[in-house]
């Protein structure tokens, strides 16, 4: 790891692959890179530890703050990114609809389902540890016994849990492996202000980036992938202005907008006829493992009602006298009761729509760039996916002889509205689609129209993925590294392969693989010995 307040003002590096960000997204790429001999450079705009005046640079402002919090609240700068401040991170695939649905504009993923799944398997090697994958087995068997006493899973699926592990920080766990790296190397304190590109507006020449002590440097590279989050992505394609007035593949006026977030709330009128029947946590102080059992609306459900994907999920009210931590989890595990109250928490598909975004501001950073305005907003369908789903399963608990769910219309809609993004969940702005209409990105994350710029991150999500997006965001991303490695090694598929990768939308791009590797001499290894 090098720092680029150490290096010379005016430095000139090159790489084959130059990534812009290493949180969960950008570090993925970088390992899956390692040892291919296509030489990495990984920029971090922070350090190994947060700031106050790197952080600053996430400052901007909300159109509406009872919908939107602060920018800067849940972005961390900072090597590893936001997923080192994360008590627990998520490690179950999401609920989440990758087809075309009539219903829902804008909807469908240029992925088949069978992709990502296999890619899925790859991302919790880097998510979980080797201990807490030996409670897959537990899970599954949990999964399958009945939650409640008399329900059918008429129109809710039980069979499906969340894990939760405790988070080791992202960046810490996987430094070591970076650093051991010959062809990665990772500069920190680097923030790109600048993104380059040829006359034609067809590709990226090079970035400029710039520290906060007043140094700037240039690199130059074959591929670049802007993999610094769903704000600061859609930010540097807005920002950089000088050959396509709009800001870079912003053509058709997609870049920030389609700014999406899961529709969040909890509602405490549950009433169970009897406790459930298996523990609705469960899990292991160990392996710091928790698993919780959800209620998932059908596909055919929410296809017959023309609505969005939800999941709700039962949550205990702790007895009194019931102490936290391990010996909870002991008793979670061993099915006794703890608790003598429940209510629903729940999650709903927000619809894409081009009025929920980002924007540029007039205020500036300290490095000149300008700050975020955002304008997160949900609409009449949002409200109608979350209010017929809880009509729903109050319908079906009652129809079971289950128990009582009352909700109350406009505290409802109270709640949903107060939330927002909660958590900075936040997806879209930069979204994945075959049209460059209605897209920013390609099926293989590249930038429509710029033949050597890819984005990775929850940006790229077409549509909104419930629950933590980590695991589906690390899976784009290996699927992304794949096909960067593809095309820098110069791999020639053959026909009837390429046909079956069409199939599963990840197919060689004719006009990437024609960009020429640099020649220039300054290439990393030579950096890295110099200045080791």
């Amino acid at each position: 790891m090098l720092d680029a307040r150490d290096l010379p003002d005016g430095q000139r590096l090159t790489a084959d692959i130059c990534i812009i960000g290493a949180g969960a997204a950008g570090i993925s790429i970088a390992l899956e890179l390692i040892g291919t001999g296509i030489d990495v450079l990984l920029l971090e705009s922070g350090d190994v530890r947060s700031d106050r005046e790197t952080q600053d640079l996430n400052v901007g402002s909300v159109v509406d703050p009872r919908l939107n919090s602060a920018p800067e609240r849940y972005r961390k700068r900072r090597f590893g990114g936001s997923m080192n401040d994360v008590d627990d991170v998520c490690t179950s695939p999401p609920a989440i609809a990758l087809e075309a649905r009539a219903y829902i504009p804008y909807s469908g993923w240029p992925v088949n389902p069978e992709s990502l799944s296999s890619y899925y398997e790859r991302a919790l090697s880097l998510c979980e540890t080797d201990e807490s994958q030996k409670t897959f087995a537990r899970d599954a068997e949990m999964a399958q016994k009945p939650l409640l006493p008399g329900f059918d899973d008429l129109n809710f699926s039980t069979a499906t849990n969340d894990r939760y592990r405790h988070s080791e920080h992202f960046g810490d766990r996987f430094a070591d492996r970076l650093r051991a790296s010959a062809n990665v190397c990772v500069l920190l304190n680097a923030t790109v202000t600048r993104l380059q590109m040829n006359a034609a507006g067809s590709a990226i020449e090079a970035v400029m980036l710039r520290t906060l002590s007043g140094r700037s440097i240039n690199i130059s590279a074959t591929r670049y992938v802007l993999a610094a989050g769903t704000l600061e992505n859609a930010r540097l394609l807005l920002a950089n202005r000088d050959v396509q007035p709009n800001g870079i593949g912003n053509d058709t006026d997609n870049v920030g907008r389609f700014l999406l977030c899961p529709i969040e709330g909890k509602l405490d009128g549950l009433t169970l006829s009897v406790p459930p029947q298996t523990a609705v946590w469960y899990g292991s102080a160990s392996t710091g493992i928790r698993s919780r059992r959800q209620l998932t609306l059908k596909a055919e459900s929410r296809h017959r009602l023309q609505i969005g994907t939800f999941v709700a999920r039962i949550r205990p009210q702790r007895k009194a006298g019931v102490p936290r931590g391990p010996s909870l989890l002991r008793r979670l595990a061993g099915g006794t009761s703890v608790h003598d109250s429940y209510s629903v928490e729940f999650q709903a598909e927000q619809q894409p729509q081009p009025s929920s975004r980002v924007a540029l501001g007039e205020a500036r950073d300290a490095l000149g760039m300008p700050r975020l305005v955002l304008d997160w907003n949900c609409s009449v369908a949002d409200f109608e996916t979350v209010r017929r789903s809880i009509g729903l399963l109050g319908e079906d608990l009652e129809r079971a002889g289950a128990g009582r769910l009352e909700c109350d219309a406009p505290a409802l809609t109270a709640m949903m509205t107060c939330h927002g993004p909660h958590g900075g969940n936040h997806q879209g702005t930069t979204r994945m689609g075959t049209d460059p209409r209605t897209s920013v990105v390609d099926a293989n994350c590249r930038v429509h129209g710029v033949d050597n710029l890819y984005v990775a991150g929850p940006s790229v999500f077409p549509t909104a993925c419930l629950g933590d997006p980590i695991l589906t965001m690390v899976s784009l991303s290996l699927r992304l590294a794949d096909h960067l490695r593809l095309l820098e090694l110069h791999v020639v598929v053959p026909e009837r392969v390429q046909s079956r990768l069409a199939e599963l939308s990840f197919a060689p791009d004719p006009k990437t693989a024609s960009v020429e590797r640099s020649t220039s001499s300054e290439r990393l290894p030579s950096l890295v010995q110099r200045t080791a």
